[in-house]
């Protein structure tokens, strides 16, 4: 049956003096509010995920490295999607514990109702939230760039593997009839910068991207001002499966090339030092490239070890609010997920236990050596043939 958005009593605002993990508490004359904030970060060592707002789980597309659902574990059909009320509350709540870097994503945003989508951008802003993001490979949200940056927005991401329109439409999965989507993907590029809007072209690295085409897309970030991530293609999530590994390329020859020409070299992590640490190249063009490859290592957390596809390339970096209310720390399962809205609905403290146990699972993460990870991920993959030959001598 379609979710009512109805509440029964009004959600309960998170009270703060309670949002800290088991063995924390907020440090003395800091602002309480963000005790868990960027700050407590480095002060206590206590990690903080990036929240990623999933606005829809649909996006038109069907990308060759992505899913159906996007960055959903599942789909969430438009009957069961938050109201705008009930997503700010939800968001709120998220701050009000900590978090301090919100990135808006799905699905696809640009097809989230734009006027709500400037006022979700704003009211989240004005919760004090430092760093808040858009990514977006639809050209429709050029009619609101302007009103995104008026609200407050600090960056939009466009999703850009390649300059050629025909490939794009390859690597989306839509007709090559409708290559005019491509022009006006770059078209809203363009104006993005011209708005003033920071903008990052984020660039997933397929086995058939050609060196010429990555160079080409870097050419066209220095026109328009842009900064470029190149994300090693995620293996084992996507669409296609075991065709993930067919479609992977590690990106170390073309990382080679860009360091051979950057003026300066340095290192970043995702919030809360979660995810890949990340290599950082200054081009003379001004362009900054950044690198999330898996060579880097990764954090993985207790909730991963009983998982049968740990250790995922995806790891442990990001905490996702699906449309429906549930939180989501893991991109591959569905029984681990926390329903944050029912919660709320609900009343009582049920939904501040919640995010405490949802953003425990990223205080306690260990970091991993890539050397660590491949070690572990040839022992998942040789534990199956061994079970299968212990089965067969067991009926010998």
């Amino acid at each position: 049956m379609p979710r009512s958005h109805s509440r029964q009593a009004t959600p309960k605002r998170c009270d703060v003096t309670k949002s800290v993990l088991p063995g924390t508490s907020p440090e003395k004359g800091s602002n309480a509010r963000f005790s868990w904030g960027m700050e407590a970060q480095h002060t206590n060592n206590i990690r903080i995920p990036q929240l990623r707002v999933l606005l829809n789980t649909a996006c038109g597309k069907r990308c060759r490295y992505c899913r159906p659902s996007g960055e959903a574990s599942h789909q969430v059909q438009r009957d069961q999607q938050a109201t705008p009320d009930e997503l700010l509350e939800w968001v709120r709540v998220l701050v009000c514990a900590g978090v301090r870097d919100v990135r808006l994503t799905g699905g696809e945003p640009a097809l989230h109702p734009l006027g709500e989508l400037v006022r979700l951008v704003r009211e989240t802003k004005a919760m004090g939230v430092p760093r808040l993001t858009l990514v977006t490979r639809n050209g429709r949200i050029a009619s609101a760039l302007a009103a995104l940056k008026c609200a407050g927005l600090d960056c939009i991401t466009f999703s850009l593997d390649t300059l050629d329109p025909v490939r794009w439409c390859r690597i989306c999965g839509i007709s090559e009839c409708d290559v005019g989507e491509h022009a006006t993907l770059l078209d809203a590029v363009l104006l993005a910068h011209e708005a003033g809007l920071p903008v990052s072209l984020n660039c997933v690295l397929l086995a058939d991207t050609s060196a010429a085409e990555f160079f080409g897309l870097l050419e066209f970030a220095a026109k328009v001002g842009a900064s470029v991530k190149v994300e090693e293609l995620i293996r084992d999530v996507g669409m296609n499966g075991a065709a993930g590994a067919e479609l992977h390329a590690n990106p170390e020859h073309l990382a080679a090339m860009v360091r051979a020409q950057a003026s300066s070299t340095w290192v970043t992590t995702p919030a809360g030092g979660l995810g890949h640490p990340m290599d950082n190249h200054r081009l003379p063009s001004g362009v900054t490239v950044t690198w999330k490859q898996f060579a880097k290592g990764a954090c993985y957390g207790t909730d991963c070890h009983d998982c049968a596809d740990f250790p995922c390339d995806d790891a442990l970096m990001a905490l996702r609010l699906l449309p429906d209310g549930r939180l989501q720390t893991c991109l591959k399962r569905d029984g681990n997920h926390l329903d944050l809205g029912a919660a709320l609905r609900q009343g009582g403290d049920e939904a501040d236990r919640m995010v405490r146990r949802a953003l425990s699972v990223y205080a306690t993460a260990t970091r991993y050596e890539h050397a660590d990870i491949e070690r572990l991920r040839a022992r998942r993959a040789w534990a199956p043939a061994t079970q299968v030959l212990y089965a067969m001598e067991a009926h010998v």
